[in-house]
């Protein structure tokens, strides 16, 4: 559905909500002077933020934010849940959220360039509503929060002051900060993004993230020219880069290279089954080698669960692993990755503890002083590899469990009732 519009009326008599700005812009009425005058900072939020940081907006150092309506509308058409958050969030006195009208402001409103993008004039729409509070409350640092890379850079080049979610949050929790005990905690909400990660292309993963990749380009190669469609899983269309984010998992091959990798060797497939004491351990029976293969590691598991049909390459023979007695943890694919803490039997507990004081090392190999896996663990070494893809979800083989969140900020009956009860019984201080 294309929107066009004929006739846009705009106004001069809309104001910005802070007893600091200049008369033409503060507003007669003492109520509409919703932002502090003794706040840090004014801080402007894109939409990329509002869909995918909102635990970091909920945070109760971050006050004093201006949610521009061009925000406010494309976060409703695109997210329910996160504009339903949003709007509680500026119907909160104590968290202080301004909603500007900036689509209808004389000095903000913004057309679309010849070729534009929706997404593009949204996001020059955001920068001006920076650089118009820049104007308008000189006495103010205004800053933007965005976490698309192309918007943070030509709002820096625009002379916007503008920041990531991450780089906010280390603002907010340095040592010089005047609410630093207030920040506490607030890196930690802070949503994985592809801005932390876009200098880091797969390090700490161990060998997984290169053996996937290894893995796709020979599939493709087997696929005797297979068209880009095929290249890029069903299950993960397209994305602009808007929505773009850290990708938690390596990102799975579609059906028809995995045919193709099966088809030409590259790849093995089975089901998979995980040991009883981990779920990031587990292996694949595989005929062509006549032995199983080892999967080890949350990056390696890739999604996958007990009773799936995987799809997984193998590692370099140089990768592989030997068993191990200590349980892997969520990261065992990082040589470095330390091993769980869990609750062992006595006498379990007194071996684990006495392979530790022998200095076998972490994770899953054995090391000699100079950090290097020793001869032991070379030749106890099984063939490893790494889920590529999931053939086949084992629906029938496990139950699954899952929540509603009927909180205040919940819609519906269920959410109204919660709120009530919330404001009937205010919790102590």
């Amino acid at each position: 559905v294309m929107k066009v519009v004929l006739e846009h009326y705009l106004r001069d008599d809309i104001y910005v909500g802070s007893e600091l700005a200049a008369p033409e812009f503060r507003g007669p009425d003492p109520s509409s002077w919703k932002l502090a005058k003794d706040a840090s900072a004014y801080v402007v939020v894109d939409t990329n933020v509002a869909l995918h940081q909102m635990d970091l907006l909920a945070h109760a150092c971050v006050t004093d934010v201006v949610v521009p309506s061009v925000v406010l509308e494309e976060c409703r058409a695109r997210s329910r849940p996160s504009y339903e958050r949003l709007r509680a969030l500026c119907q909160d006195p104590t968290k202080r959220f301004f909603v500007f009208a900036n689509e209808h402001h004389r000095d903000t409103y913004v057309k679309a360039d010849p070729g534009e993008s929706p997404n593009d004039r949204n996001d020059r729409a955001i920068r001006v509503v920076c650089k118009f509070y820049q104007r308008a409350v000189p006495g103010m640092r205004v800053v933007l929060l965005t976490n698309d890379r192309g918007n943070l850079k030509k709002a820096r080049d625009e002379g916007v002051d503008a920041v990531s979610c991450r780089e906010f949050a280390k603002r907010a929790t340095a040592a010089d900060s005047g609410n630093a005990k207030d920040a506490k905690g607030l890196a930690d909400l802070v949503a994985p993004s592809a801005l932390d990660e876009e200098e880091d292309d797969g390090v700490g993963d161990g060998g997984s993230r290169a053996a996937l990749k290894r893995a796709r380009g020979e599939a493709d190669a087997h696929g005797d020219g297979a068209d880009g469609e095929n290249k890029r899983s069903s299950k993960h269309p397209a994305r602009d880069d808007r929505s773009s984010s850290f990708v938690a998992f390596a990102e799975h091959l579609s059906p028809a290279s995995v045919a193709a990798g099966v088809a030409g060797g590259s790849l093995h497939q089975g089901a998979l089954r995980t040991t009883r004491h981990s779920p990031w351990e587990g292996s694949i029976a595989c005929d062509a080698l006549g032995c199983d293969i080892r999967i080890s590691g949350r990056d390696a598991m890739n999604r996958a669960m007990d009773g799936d049909v995987v799809a997984v390459a193998l590692l370099p023979e140089s990768e592989w692993r030997a068993p191990s007695a200590l349980l892997p943890g969520a990261g065992a694919d990082n040589e470095d990755a330390e091993t769980v803490d869990v609750s062992l039997a006595p006498r379990v507990a007194d071996e684990e503890d006495a392979l530790r004081d022998a200095g076998s090392g972490k994770g899953a190999r054995s090391t000699n002083v100079e950090g290097r896996p020793s001869e032991s663990s070379k030749k106890d070494a099984t063939p490893s590899g790494v889920v590529v893809s999931v053939v086949k979800r084992a629906w029938r083989e496990r139950g699954y469990a899952s929540s509603l969140d009927v909180g205040p900020g919940a819609s519906g009956a269920a959410g109204r009732r919660a709120a009530a009860d919330t404001s009937a019984n205010p919790k102590p201080a």
